[in-house]
């Protein structure tokens, strides 16, 4: 059916481009809503498409426990909607598990051997365009910084804290891949090169998140692939480590916990009172911290902000989701994109633990701790599903 083929081509590449834009259209957009607007465009219409084209292997591709844990997921955020109470809630949020399942369809889509350009090398791409725009404007952000202010790019981004889980992301998947290639070929060398440049990034934003990530992601390895290079790996964590005290040692010091045991007990506090089924999702989670003698709707930990909106029910959905990510790509870790995936669900889930609130957004960074990871980690395994090569 040669024209159901160039159709599929055709959606592969604009899902392609959709991915391209999410994952480095902070740096050069010149419009926050632009971003969102990209992804419906690019990404979301496409996804939906190539549902429909394809439904009978899409359907086959969705029946992982991850995705389907996703759906139950998001039927209980909609069900919540019915007892969240809060200035914030309204029927446009019924919009926003739509927008995260087309955003996991369409990489499933792309990882079902369907893709013109591997998801792989997308990834790539974007991850040395980010890379070149850190090269570009950091010396400029050293050269003119106050001592109180931390890099945070060009573009649309707005926070230090936020530009880290995009660099941290990029920099994990740079990192998994140089240990895990089997020969040293344009791949290898594009990440190696890479590599130092965004984690320079990160330490410039001063946020210790993704250096959390990226310390479980070193441990992750050690476990999923036990070899020569895992021995490699704990050595790059002490580096790292090094590295960062050097280039700023108050990086560790300055700001101590940052308050984060106070607020996590307020938020816990919080939780207790609806422990089961929570406030409802974007419903009245504000809660009063002693220490700091503020109100916070933000607990700093994405699980507990899970528990928060949708009670102990909803967060034992959120383990397991992540839980069946993880474990499938554990099963299937003979293949390099599975175990490169995982790395990302690791650090998307220790990052997670400081910061991250917003857990069910419309596109934005938080998605480069939450659902890009997640994405990707259904994308490997649905391509493993449908082609046994190794990567």
């Amino acid at each position: 059916m040669p024209n159901r083929d160039r159709l599929e081509t055709t959606l592969s590449i604009w899902l392609s481009l959709g991915l391209f834009t999410l994952l480095t259209g902070f740096f050069w957009l010149t419009d926050r809503s632009l971003y969102s607007k990209s992804f419906y465009a690019l990404f979301a219409v496409p996804a939906l498409l190539g549902l429909i084209v394809t439904r009978t292997e899409m359907l086959k591709a969705i029946k992982q426990p991850a995705v389907l844990l996703f759906l139950v997921l998001a039927a209980w955020v909609l069900i919540s909607l019915g007892w969240a109470e809060g200035d914030k809630v309204s029927s446009s949020l019924v919009k926003r598990p739509l927008y995260i399942f087309l955003a996991l369809a369409g990489m499933l889509y792309l990882g079902a051997a369907r893709a013109t350009v591997p998801l792989r090398y997308v990834l790539l791409i974007s991850m040395t365009v980010v890379t070149a725009f850190v090269a570009w404007t950091a010396p400029e952000f050293l050269a003119t910084r106050k001592p109180w202010e931390h890099y945070i790019g060009p573009g649309i981004l707005i926070n230090q804290l936020l530009t880290s889980h995009v660099l941290g992301l990029l920099f994990v998947f740079g990192v998994a891949s140089v240990f895990l290639s089997e020969r040293w070929n344009h791949f290898f060398w594009i990440c190696l090169l890479c590599c130092p440049i965004l984690l320079w990034g990160i330490v410039l934003t001063s946020s210790r998140t993704p250096l959390v990530g990226i310390a479980a992601v070193l441990c992750w390895l050690c476990l999923i692939r036990p070899s020569r290079r895992t021995l490699c790996a704990l050595g790059l964590m002490a580096a790292l480590a090094v590295f960062a005290y050097v280039i700023q040692p108050t990086i560790f010091t300055s700001r101590g916990l940052s308050g984060r045991p106070e607020i996590w007990v307020a938020a816990f506090g919080k939780i207790m009172e609806q422990p089961l089924i929570g406030h409802g999702f974007e419903g009245s989670t504000e809660f009063f911290v002693e220490a700091t003698k503020m109100t916070w709707r933000d607990p700093h930990n994405v699980m507990l902000a899970v528990a928060l909106e949708l009670g102990f029910i909803g967060l034992a959905i959120w383990i397991a989701m992540h839980v069946a990510a993880l474990r499938a790509c554990f099963v299937q870790r003979a293949n390099t994109d599975a175990v490169v995936a995982s790395c990302l669900v690791v650090f998307g889930l220790a990052a997670g633990l400081t910061e991250g609130g917003n857990f069910f957004s419309r596109p934005n960074e938080s998605w480069f701790i939450t659902w890009l990871p997640l994405g990707f980690a259904v994308a490997a395994t649905a391509h493993m599903r449908t082609n046994q090569g190794s990567a």
